[in-house]
């Protein structure tokens, strides 16, 4: 039977890893792939160096998250909080003071999951720090205005000639006076507005000895007794002389000056609702202002309210609570409480010049400008800048997780809905809803992430975690769809996963799980054309455990644990440090040898790695690389002491100290595949496929190990990174 040799070629290896039987794979995808990078330029790359920056010592037997401030170029720090208070630190390590306010407690901030339990958002100088697990309320207060009851004021409205102008208190005539006819011209003074008053003030006084009588322009009051109602007489329809207590059909009917603090219920219009509001009379600006109704509790209490972290001139940190504003104007049902009241908020966010807050169904946003204030500024009339208080429109209930902000739009996330904030025109409480958008579930606990046009978020499943892209679609703003950008990896991600971060400079996003806690999940991704042609997932493996991640800038810091110290690293995916041989090792940090380092007795050269990094480093299970100027690399395991040693006197230089790791991939079973031309490929499994050669390109490599395995026998192959013939005696050259 004639054989037929067939070649085939993949461009590259940039597709990741793929959990798919081989006939679906794709050429470009591996079985798997650890600590290296899919470059869409070089292919297949190891991962990036992390560069160790400093340690700062923690109590870690507590839980802990950590987050990370990018105020500008020149002030980044990292705050961490444990379940039993905050710490601060610049990211190069040095320690920020925290002082907490008088009046202030860490007890909000206390608990024994802060992870999960703690939301926490920077605007400006202010990092806002929300407990989740705290219910919101309304302090016990309650405001009582001093001249809410037991005061009756009378407005002589006008006068009129031949009129009987009375008075009655809890059903008894106390006052009475008659304006003369008009029929001379000296009557005119009698029917004066104030020389009515007069009269009326007078016999008050006589009729009611215990009362405090008192009188203003067109008015006299009467307080001091007990009063339950109060009726006139004009003889003039009731248009001359108006009295009243706790309530006024019409603001036209109040005088125009009034005893200062006077409080009276305005009846509204039936046509308006019918719903009353509240005034007051300030004689100080001696206007009449809208107030609440009293008796009410109108303080948010701030103890149960998201506290705040705040930069200070001198650069210190100050944890404070915050003052909430309160209702000034209306009742319960005409300004009512927000909706976060009485319950638990569940995120926090930033979103057109207002902080917003989910709570239960609902998503509330502080009035413009205004970020501690969510009553309305008036009973009688709602503006465009007020708080809004919108629910989710659906016919099941839908507790809120997430507000996240995303291309110009507000995206909430619920546990099984998304939902947009829309408005017609402008955003305002009179404008806006929650309308549904899509329906996928989505973890409650870990926040989605956004990187460029697309929102990434976990969902939670029995053994593994799926992450979903979220997305508009092409050329329809209001339609939203969302795609499982692990459906080829479907058990890859493992459950527990804690925290996202990405970055559209390197199309890359990353994650972290409470499982695998040396691991990064890393995902890269490239769009040409509005078409995606790169999605791959990869492993990276970290000497430590990872307890936080951010990107700053082109820097991705990662933060490892390591007993009681917390390690601050940085990867750059654009920078070799100045590294002539661009070595790859963890923990990357240059040491200049001097000649105290050389022990005559021993004849060695010793670098102490305590004095390197700043703290007795746990050397189990790592192997260290120590590598001079000339490339040539030094292997160190099973350390004593925290020290490296080197035979004989090392010249004095600067050498690159780091933890080896090993970077490899493992190629799927090769099948013949081809193009469908629909961006696809067709696996031919037809008659039997016998591999005979396999040729790799590569380039700017030192040290490559290929393994073959064949009915279980393995060929190792090693490729030096030598030219034969171009060795000198004394140098190494790649």
């Amino acid at each position: 039977m004639a054989t037929t040799l067939k070649s085939q070629t993949i461009k590259n290896l940039i597709q990741g890893v793929s959990q798919q039987p081989d006939v679906l794979k794709k050429p470009e995808q591996l079985k798997e792939q650890v600590n290296c990078m899919s470059s869409e330029v070089k292919g297949i790359i190891r991962r990036p160096s992390t560069y160790f920056v400093d340690t700062v010592t923690y109590d870690t037997t507590n839980p802990y998250f950590i987050h990370t401030i990018d105020r500008d170029e020149e002030e980044r720090y990292a705050i961490v909080f444990n379940t039993t208070g905050i710490s601060a630190f610049t990211l190069d390590g040095t320690p920020i003071t925290v002082n907490v306010e008088a009046g202030t407690s860490l007890n909000y901030i206390k608990s024994t999951n802060p992870r999960n339990v703690l939301k926490v958002i920077t605007v400006a100088d202010y990092t806002f720090i929300c407990n989740t697990e705290v219910i919101t309320a309304l302090s016990d207060t309650v405001d009582t205005l001093p001249m809410a009851s037991n005061v009756a004021l009378f407005n002589i409205k006008s006068g009129q000639y031949g009129r009987t102008y009375k008075i009655f208190v809890n059903g008894t005539q106390v006052a009475s006076y008659a304006t003369p006819d008009g029929r001379s011209g000296a009557h005119s003074t009698k029917i004066d507005t104030n020389w009515i008053r007069d009269q009326l003030a007078t016999q008050l006084a006589t009729n009611l000895p215990t009362a405090t009588i008192t009188k203003g322009d067109a008015w006299v009051s009467i307080s001091g007794i007990t009063i339950t109602t109060v009726d006139t007489e004009d003889g003039f329809n009731g248009q001359a002389l108006l009295g009243f207590t706790n309530y006024v059909q019409r603001f036209d009917k109040l005088p125009a000056t009034a005893p200062d603090g006077y409080y009276v219920a305005v009846k509204s219009d039936p046509n308006d609702g019918g719903e009353p509001y509240y005034v007051r009379y300030n004689e100080s600006e001696r206007i009449w202002v809208e107030c609440p109704k009293s008796g009410l509790k109108n303080t948010i209490n701030p103890l149960t309210m998201p506290h705040a972290l705040v930069r200070q001139q001198d650069g210190t940190l100050l944890f404070k609570k915050l003052t909430w504003e309160k209702r000034l104007a209306g009742d319960e049902t005409t300004n009512p409480n927000p909706s976060f009241i009485d319950q638990t908020i569940t995120d926090m966010f930033f979103f057109k010049n207002r902080l917003g807050f989910t709570a239960g169904e609902n998503v509330i946003m502080s009035e413009v400008g205004n970020y501690f204030n969510y009553w309305f500024k008036s009973a009688t009339d709602i503006i465009d800048s007020d708080a809004i208080d919108v629910p989710c429109s659906t016919s099941r209930i839908n507790f809120l997780n997430f507000g996240i902000v995303h291309n110009n739009e507000l995206i909430v996330f619920s546990d099984k809905e998304q939902f947009i904030l829309r408005a017609d025109g402008v955003l305002s409480p009179k404008t806006s809803s929650l309308t549904p958008a899509t329906s996928f579930s989505s973890s409650p606990t870990v926040r989605p992430i956004v990187a460029g046009k697309n929102i990434y978020f976990p969902v939670d499943r029995s053994q593994s975690t799926t992450i979903r892209e979220y997305y508009t679609v092409q050329d329809v703003s209001e339609l939203k769809n969302s795609q499982d950008i692990t459906a080829h990896v479907p058990d890859y991600i493992p459950t527990g996963v804690t925290q996202m971060e990405a970055s559209t400079t390197d199309n890359i996003f990353c994650l972290i799980s409470n499982k695998n806690k040396k691991e990064i999940y890393v995902y890269k991704y490239l769009y040409f054309n509005e078409q995606k042609v790169q999605s791959s997932w990869s492993t990276w493996v970290m000497p430590k455990d990872v307890v936080g991640l951010n990107f700053v800038g082109n820097l991705l810091y990662v933060y490892m644990q390591d007993g009681n110290n917390i390690i601050i690293s940085t990867i750059d995916f654009g920078s070799d440090d100045n590294d002539t041989y661009d070595t790859f090792v963890d923990l990357k940090r240059k040491y200049l040898i001097k000649t105290a380092d050389y022990d005559r007795l021993l004849d060695e050269t010793i670098i102490d790695l305590t004095a390197l990094y700043g703290y007795a480093i746990d050397t189990t299970g790592l192997t260290f690389y120590v590598i001079d100027g000339k490339g040539v690399v030094t292997t160190h395991t099973n350390i004593v002491g925290n020290k490296l040693h080197l035979q004989g006197l090392a010249t004095i230089e600067e050498v690159i100290v780091g933890v080896m790791f090993t970077s490899y991939f493992d190629l799927a079973t090769i099948m013949l595949k081809r193009d469908d031309g629909q961006g696809g490929y067709i696996t031919d499994t037809e008659g039997k496929l016998m591999l005979r050669r396999i040729e790799v390109n590569f380039a700017d490599t030192n040290n490559i190990v290929a393994e073959v395995t064949s009915r279980d026998r393995v060929f190792r192959y090693h490729f030096t990174g030598k030219t034969l013939g171009t060795t000198t005696l004394g140098e190494y050259s790649l």
